[in-house]
């Protein structure tokens, strides 16, 4: 399926709303936790580096995932991609992966560290090994990619 990844700063936070609701209901809340902070102002990804990244139907014009970068507070130089979330009738269709090659491109002009924490479903460590990432043992985080020619 085909997607258009746009800024979700000019959009939000209304942009997630319907993704919200849908999170919640699977006893997620990673979006929730994302609007809130943005609206609260404390996570807006835009230091640099940073950014807010949302998938976008073009055909229903529906935004059906979000995923960020920001500074990781765990490893020093490194961007952590953050707030990763894909609806769950558009699993399956490469939405994640074009969301994170995005993510992993643009993290990668900045830094040559990028961290995530896997830790929010059984399947987040085997998607985020597909992309390069490999399992670290550290703090506050449960993988990175490193690309030493940054």
């Amino acid at each position: 399926m085909e997607v258009e990844v746009r800024p979700a700063a000019p959009l939000m936070p209304s942009v997630l709303r319907e993704l919200d609701v849908e999170a919640r209901a699977s006893g997620i809340q990673n979006v929730s936790v994302l609007i809130d902070r943005w609206v609260g102002g404390s996570e807006r990804f835009d230091g640099t580096g940073e950014s807010l990244l949302v998938a976008v139907d073009p055909a229903l014009n529906c935004v059906v995932g979000v995923g960020g970068l920001s500074r990781c507070p765990d490893v020093e130089g490194a961007l952590r991609v953050r707030r990763f979330y894909v609806g769950e009738q558009w699993r399956r269709r490469g939405i994640a992966r074009t969301l994170a090659r995005q993510l992993v491109t643009d993290g990668l002009r900045h830094t040559n560290v990028l961290t995530c924490n896997a830790g929010a479903s059984d399947a987040a460590a085997p998607f985020w090994e597909a992309m390069g990432f490999e399992p670290v043992d550290a703090p506050g985080i449960t993988h990175w990619l490193t690309d030493e020619a940054t």
